[in-house]
């Protein structure tokens, strides 16, 4: 648990020491136009920044995670395309209907 908070309190100060950084970068460049090199030192500390604030993203999931992910994802694509599916059943059986209403 110590660590932990020592962790999150180092975490804290670097990823505002970053954003003071970065601040300070596009203030410079704000009115004139950037070189390649600050381009590419932006870019760095964009994704420095990244890390630090979501440090989940850097590993991979477990296969349990992974599973449970999949799920998800599967659950809202069903629940997304059910409802187009239901309307052109529903468009095919009115369309039905009127053929056999005509016929009949």
């Amino acid at each position: 648990m110590k660590h932990t908070k020592a962790r999150k309190k180092t975490d804290k100060k670097e990823i505002k020491a970053t954003q003071n950084i970065l601040e300070r970068l596009k203030e410079k460049t704000k009115d004139v136009r950037p070189t390649q090199k600050q381009i590419d030192g932006e870019k760095y500390l964009q994704a420095k920044l990244f890390k630090l604030q979501n440090p989940e993203v850097e590993r991979d999931p477990t296969e349990r995670q992974a599973t449970i992910m999949f799920d998800k994802a599967e659950a809202g694509t069903k629940a997304f395309f059910n409802t187009y599916k239901k309307k052109s059943e529903s468009a095919v059986d009115k369309q039905a209907q009127k053929s056999n209403i005509r016929r009949g």
